[in-house]
């Protein structure tokens, strides 16, 4: 499989997994059989419409799907109408996202309806924090994971304590990243999601590398390719 990492972070979210987006926070130029949306926070929806305009099929959960129609409501009546008639027309439901894709979704813990995705034996798991982990995501053969945020960095920022303290329960730090790439027993892992001003790719990985050298890591900072 190819994995594609478009972009990721505060400016906008999006990967290819061979013929299938997640999430469009970035405008990509490529046609695709499936897109799916983590979650309806703007910088992984801002061009959804462009997205559904170069897929056959759509999926996300009823709730997240709530959520972007109420992000829609305060969209130009324009973009919002062809928006909704292209979900209409494109979306999926569960039976036919396991049964053409091969593909499945598990709840995340974050501050709106959030999930990640298996497909095959890829995993994506971005903006969370602590979660249950379904047994059937461990041991696959390459994983997308959230590294946000430095733990110190993140103290020493000058950021309100209530900020400090939404980020800690709905992102996962350099720590807990590499704590859950060893409780999955994660072989590959692309490291994403790094906050600009708590964390870089040098603390990501110094701490990654002292708790798991033996994990092979991927800090992509723009367009970069992955086959496996």
């Amino acid at each position: 499989m190819k994995v594609i990492h478009h972009a990721s972070g505060s400016s906008g979210n999006a990967y290819h997994i061979d013929r299938i987006q997640i999430d469009s926070g970035v405008k990509v130029d490529e046609e695709t059989d499936l897109l799916l949306i983590t979650h309806a926070h703007i910088d992984h929806i801002r061009h959804i419409t462009h997205s559904l305009g170069a897929t056959r099929h759509f999926y996300t959960t009823p709730m997240i799907l709530q959520c972007i129609y109420d992000k829609m409501a305060r969209w130009p009546d324009k973009k919002r109408n062809t928006t909704h008639d292209l979900i209409l027309e494109k979306l999926i439901g569960e039976e036919t996202l396991q049964k053409t894709y091969d593909c499945q979704a598990f709840e995340l813990n974050h501050d709106v309806p959030c999930v990640g995705y298996q497909i095959k034996d890829y995993v994506h798991i971005s903006d969370t924090g602590s979660f249950d982990i379904p047994a059937s995501i461990r041991n696959q053969r390459f994983y997308t994971i959230e590294s946000n945020y430095d733990e110190t960095e993140l103290e020493l920022s000058g950021r309100p304590l209530e900020l400090i303290e939404r980020i800690k329960a709905t992102h996962l730090s350099n720590e807990q990243a590499i704590e859950l790439a060893q409780e999955l027993n994660a072989k590959e892992v692309m490291f994403v999601h790094l906050s600009d001003e708590t964390n870089s790719h040098d603390l990501a990985q110094v701490t990654h590398n002292m708790e798991a050298p033996h994990i092979k890591k991927h800090y992509p900072k723009g367009r970069e390719n992955y086959d496996y």
